[in-house]
């Protein structure tokens, strides 16, 4: 069990990292008095999927998927192995001192083998993770004269629909 539980701690990491903040709301009343007051508990983390600060990066996972680590998932996940192509994940930098995303996503992947992760569930695992990339780069653009706005092409929701496509054709 104890073996089971180092290995959760390369997945926690790549995915799961978070930080918790407290939001104090303070309630004052017409006469300017405090009336009351709630903490509200949210995730530091839940911008960092659309947005980095300069010095900051995206979720690891997509670095190192990224990563030459297993080329081989590139092809599969209609990923082109340059982290600096995708805008929802260079914004801010993309490496840093210290963590070797090769070495990361080699532990990641062997974490889901201790777990008892088959090789399709990983797959599809990281199907997940890569349409969540592949949305990241879709465009819209405003419908002249109206409220909504549609898809400014389809590349990259054909990528998913295609990684997602194979899977469930293969289940099949």
């Amino acid at each position: 069990m104890n073996s089971h539980f180092h290995c959760c701690f390369p997945i926690t990491i790549t995915f799961c990292f978070v930080i918790q903040g407290k939001f104090i709301r303070i309630h004052f009343g017409t006469t300017g008095k405090i009336a009351g007051a709630d903490i509200e508990f949210y995730l530091l983390e839940k911008s960092r999927v659309t947005s980095q600060m300069a010095a900051e990066r995206n979720y690891h996972i997509f670095y190192q998927l990224l990563s030459p680590a297993f080329p081989e998932l590139h092809e599969k996940l209609l990923v082109t192995p340059d982290a600096g192509l995708y805008s929802m994940i260079n914004q801010g930098v993309l490496t840093v001192d210290g963590i070797d995303d090769v070495a990361e996503m080699k532990d990641c992947w062997h974490a889901f083998e201790v777990l008892g992760f088959s090789a399709d569930e990983r797959l599809a695992f990281f199907k997940c993770t890569a349409s969540i990339l592949h949305f990241g780069e879709m465009k819209f653009k405003q419908r002249p004269r109206e409220e909504q706005a549609e898809a400014d092409g389809t590349a990259e929701a054909e990528k998913v629909c295609c990684i997602t496509l194979l899977t469930i054709i293969n289940d099949k």
